[in-house]
């Protein structure tokens, strides 16, 4: 290979990282986690995300020698959680003994670092868990911003009696509901000194408390090592998944979990309410058994365990069917000679899987890479054909060769490119890694602000080609489903680093368009919400915003809408070629669902309306009868527009009053015509809320990072509610449905606060 491509490469100097299969991962929210001895950095590339200019925006200036030119070059945003606050916990006070004062608590730093399933905070987003050296165990969240803004410990901070060793975040349960509920079915798993492990729910009510789900004791060691299967629906209503739990003797226990929903009585009846509950059962199969060889990083490619030791990547599979082997095999790995340190007892510092090829690739912290091929079938490390390109001495040398264009030196047998972490980028051929340049010859005294570490993402393989391409594009979106949380942005992620470039988008763009337009009208989703007939109350509230929240944002046809909208937009920004039509005619489907779901939950409190939330409804019912909107849509507008006259007086329905908003510069009356903006006839010209259509006239407002539309506040995330307009205010209607739209409603990607 003569030359790697290069798209991103970012130096951080004074950075130093513990190499771990956790040092570089994806969040759901589609964020780059890096894990460094002493901080915690957020990495958000730019692609697909919309708000104004790039002031925050950081980007490596490309080497001279790397030709490359910075056109290609993308760039990231980036927020930190550091490690300066030091220890909560002071271990010497509680013990005078030497060795608790060598626990950790002189020079502190990050141990693990694992992500939630997205969608599980206020603003719609990813938890953080974060264990430091101290056997600390925090639970972070954003506060306002979670792309440049600062992060806080969110909620209970945990000392945990148990001496904590690993975490990991299982993803979002699936248990073959549509519309999706918004309810929580992850779990946190901790490994502990003391040999058990712990199962720990988090609470997504904005409080963030954590409660203990179950401890099951597996060994009288150490468990080293934490790593979840993805769920797998077993039965209706009933998910299950493996926990893999690594013992310091080098044996490996499963935990098989069980999950299932039980519908409680409603009080309301807009939704059925579920309630969880979890079994637990540690299985007599041991993928590993003791055999004084330690663990040294674990990974699930479901069905397949993929563990390591010493020279060697073990992978057991304990599905029986016909589709992929069973049992266990241990596949020793050789030495590639790139530099004076190459080794394969190295530990591994990433794990990933291409499932286009059927290959698993793993990189040892030493600087090598190692192919695993026909993972699914007969897992092997010889190549399939003397033509493969995929190799592991390839890869490797293609790494190095990437490490020494973006470093200011070339590289000599003397110097290591020490990979801290390693993860895939596109799930193809590009990936992303941290490394530093380092000589194990050398013994001489290296401070910590000489180390320097570098972020680089490059194709280390054959880019897709164009059909290819558009096919993991279509694939990725009809088979993306709506419970997992994930925004469209983040879901997309993979497939904007190929269509950012001019020549192969215009290239492909027919097909996008096709894609675009593969809607069929059977994908518009009908339902409808009982009435409600007694009085209101908490509960009867808080059933409705989750009713709301569901029809909005729990249909798998919904959610590929707004991912189809995405694909489009970004695709319009770079292109010339019109794309406005497809892409108004998504958002139209959009739209019509969004106006479905609140005619019909309207329609089923109508009896709790007041004179206060008439300008809210009387906007909606005239959004619901513009000239464009399906007869089915006006009808069901019009017959709610009749019975709110019959429980509000005629005065406070009046179309002058509801459909007309004060300018707030002069006082004018301003008659609705637009849903976006609002002009006065004096020249002032106002945005509108994307969920209300009220007049924005409020700096303390959330923006949307996938098409820059604005909204209120919900009133709980809101200091002082008079910022809200008097209408948002008086409106118990508005208020719920601005707790319940935790995305935004056109494109369902997140809100972020930028005052």
């Amino acid at each position: 290979m003569a030359r790697v491509l290069v798209l991103s490469s970012l130096s951080l100097t004074g950075i130093s990282a513990i190499p771990s299969l956790s040092c570089v991962q994806w969040s759901d929210d589609g964020q780059l986690l890096l894990q460094t001895r002493n901080a915690l950095y957020i990495m958000s590339p730019e692609m697909g995300i919309s708000l104004g200019t790039l002031t925050s925006a950081i980007r490596q200036t490309p080497d001279a020698r790397n030709g490359q030119g910075g056109s290609r070059l993308f760039r990231w945003r980036k927020t930190v959680i550091s490690q300066r606050g030091g220890c909560t916990h002071q271990w010497p006070v509680d013990c005078q003994d030497f060795a608790a004062v060598s626990l950790g608590s002189i020079d502190p730093v990050l141990r693990r670092v694992a992500a939630s399933p997205s969608n599980v905070t206020a603003d719609a987003g990813c938890l953080l868990a974060v264990l430091n050296s101290n056997m600390e165990l925090a639970i972070w969240g954003p506060v306002k911003n979670r792309l440049i803004g600062e992060w806080t410990q969110a909620g209970l901070f945990l000392i945990m009696d148990i001496y904590p060793t690993g975490i990991e975040w299982s993803s979002q349960a699936d248990f073959g509901l549509s519309p999706a509920p918004q309810i929580d079915g992850s779990l946190l798993a901790v490994g502990n000194r003391a040999g058990s492990v712990s199962f720990i729910r988090v609470n997504v009510d904005g409080t963030y408390e954590s409660r203990p789900v179950a401890n099951i004791t597996l060994s009288d060691r150490w468990l080293t090592h934490v790593a979840w299967s993805s769920w797998r629906l077993s039965e209706s209503l009933k998910c299950e998944a493996f926990v893999a739990c690594g013992v310091g003797d080098g044996s490996i226990v499963l935990v098989k979990v069980v999950q299932d929903v039980r519908p409680i009585p409603a009080a309301a009846g807009f939704f059925p309410i579920y309630e969880l509950q979890a079994t637990f059962e540690v299985l007599d199969i041991r993928p590993s058994d003791s055999n004084g060889r330690g663990i040294t990083g674990m990974h699930w490619v479901d069905p397949v365990l993929v563990f390591f030791t010493a020279g060697f990547v073990h992978l057991y599979s304990h599905v029986n069917s016909d589709e992929i082997w069973s049992g266990g095999r241990a596949i020793p790995l050789h030495t590639t000679s790139l530099a004076v340190s190459s080794s394969t007892l190295c530990p591994p510092s990433g794990v990933t899987y291409v499932p286009s090829d059927d290959i698993l690739v793993v990189s040892l912290t030493e600087g090598s890479f190692h192919v695993i091929y026909s993972l699914s079938t007969e897992p092997t490390d010889v190549p399939p054909s003397s033509k493969t390109t995929c190799t592991s001495t390839e890869m490797s040398r293609a790494c190095r060769l990437a490490c020494s264009e973006v470093e200011a030196e070339t590289l000599s047998w003397k110097d290591v490119n020490r990979i801290h972490g390693f993860a895939s980028y596109d799930y193809r051929g590009t990936y992303v890694w941290l490394h530093e340049i380092c000589q194990p010859a050398d013994f001489s005294y290296k401070h910590d602000a000489k180390h320097v570490s570098m972020l680089v993402v490059a194709h280390l393989q054959e880019e897709p080609g164009d059909d290819e391409l558009v096919g993991y594009i279509q694939h990725r979106i009809r088979s993306s489903k709506a419970y997992t949380g994930q925004t469209p942005v983040a879901l997309l992620r993979p497939d904007f680093l190929h269509l950012r470039e001019s020549k192969k988008l215009s290239r492909i763009l027919p097909d996008i368009i096709r894609v675009l337009d593969s809607t069929s009208p059977g994908d518009v989703v009908q339902f409808e919400v009982a009435d409600y007939e007694g009085e209101l109350s908490a509960d009867i509230r808080n059933e409705f915003m989750k009713s709301l929240s569901t029809h909005l944002f729990g249909w798998d046809s919904l959610f590929r809408q707004r991912a189809l909208l995405v694909l489009g937009e970004f695709c319009k920004q770079l292109s010339t070629q019109s794309l406005a039509t497809a892409c108004s005619h998504i958002v139209s489907r959009i739209w019509c669902h969004v106006l479905h779901a609140l005619i019909r939950h309207m329609r089923g409190i109508f009896r709790l309306v007041t004179a206060a939330d008439v300008p809210f409804l009387l906007k909606l019912t005239w959004n619901s009868t513009l000239p464009s909107m399906p007869t089915t849509l006006v009808q069901q507008a019009e017959d709610l527009k009749r019975l709110i006259r019959t429980v509000v007086p005629h005065e406070a329905c009046s179309d002058q009053q509801g459909l007309s908003d004060l300018c707030p510069a002069c006082h004018t009356r301003i008659t609705i015509e637009d849903i976006s903006t609002a002009a006065c006839p004096n020249g002032h010209v106002w945005s509108r809320c994307s969920i209300t259509s009220f007049v924005l006239a409020t700096p303390v407002v959330r923006t949307c990072i996938g098409c820059h539309r604005k909204a209120f506040l919900p009133p709980s995330q809101m200091t002082d509610p008079r910022w809200l307009p008097v209408e948002v205010r008086d409106s118990w209607l508005v208020a719920d449905l601005l707790e319940a739209v935790r995305r935004c409603l056109y494109c369902g990607n997140t809100f972020v606060t930028l005052v």
